[in-house]
């Protein structure tokens, strides 16, 4: 009977002998009647809370009390019930924070697994495997995750540009200049530092020669 268990024992292995019902594995007939048993309400977090969460998880980060974050963060997981994959996103980036990569790769991989759709999970392990020189694995999940990112958003051009290393890593650095170009075009502040990991430190900014074109007399 799928709705009885063994009191002595624990089996839900029950079995009906004439008018009789006896357990299977000790031969109890003390049972408890699992439909009578009060089901555990089950935990949860509103979107908005998860919100407020991370934006105290931030102002944590910012002032460097990553245990408190980490303390933070795995509470409300906990309390989520697996159910934000946005959590295990702020929780890989105090991970990797502290050079924690392993943890910081399941959480990734989790929230992945939670939300297939999580943009900024993707970029972040583009950015380990770029540091992992494992360019091709890297450029997957660059690749990935820029679809599900907003262009509106400034995390969309950060990681086309950290994309752009891995471009001109794997050979074509015509469309890594580009990208880093683009990102330009929409606020990025950092295309120098990234032009040199990418390996274009030699070649000017493409906005610098626009706007040269544009100032010469």
């Amino acid at each position: 009977m799928d709705n009885l268990r063994c009191k002595v024992c624990g089996s839900s292995t029950i079995i009906k002998k004439g008018e009789i019902y006896e357990c299977n594995v000790c031969g109890s007939q003390d049972f408890i009647v699992l439909d009578k048993i009060p089901v555990k309400q089950k935990k949860g977090l509103s979107k908005l809370k998860v919100i407020e969460i991370k934006e105290e998880a931030r102002e944590l980060h910012v002032a460097g009390r990553y245990r408190d974050e980490i303390k933070l963060l795995l509470s409300a997981i906990d309390m989520a019930d697996d159910q934000h994959s946005a959590l295990y996103v702020s929780l890989g980036r105090v991970y990797r924070t502290l050079s924690m990569v392993d943890e910081a790769i399941e959480c990734y991989e989790k929230a992945i697994e939670i939300n297939p759709c999580e943009g900024q999970a993707y970029n972040s392990l583009g950015v380990i495997y770029t540091l992992r020189e494992e360019y091709v694995k890297a450029n997957e999940y660059f690749e990935f995750g820029l679809r599900f990112m907003d262009k509106a958003n400034g995390d969309y051009w950060i990681a086309l540009a950290n994309h752009a290393i891995v471009v001109a890593k794997l050979g074509n650095r015509t469309k890594a200049k580009y990208m880093i170009f683009e990102a330009e075009l929409h606020g990025y502040q950092n295309a120098e530092n990234v032009r040199k990991l990418a390996g274009l430190y030699d070649e000017d900014s493409l906005i610098a020669k626009v706007n040269g074109f544009f100032t010469k007399k």
